[in-house]
């Protein structure tokens, strides 16, 4: 369970297991496992793992490589979701 900052979880409310409320959020009724949840009145908007098979997905794991390199790994990519940036193109 995550519970983001300055989030407000009013009485007799439960959380399952599982759970991420997102900071800020107004908790007031009980929310199901696996759930993420955010707002002023928190709303489900999502589902945990809706989130790591995304997250899991787009692990691009090029932490330890050098400029160069992620450069030319970034540039090779062909998805929707990378934006290239002008500097990459040449």
């Amino acid at each position: 369970m995550y519970i983001g900052n300055c989030a407000l979880i009013l009485p007799r409310v439960t959380i399952e297991e599982n759970v991420i409320v997102g900071a800020g959020a107004v908790v007031t009724k009980s929310i199901p496992a696996n759930c993420i949840v955010a707002g002023n009145q928190a709303k489900i908007i999502g589902k945990i793992d809706d989130l790591l098979r995304n997250s899991l997905a787009y692990n691009l794991n090029i932490k330890n490589l050098v400029y160069k390199a992620k450069k030319n790994y970034l540039s090779n990519i062909n998805n929707r979701l990378l934006i290239k940036k002008h500097y990459l193109e040449e």
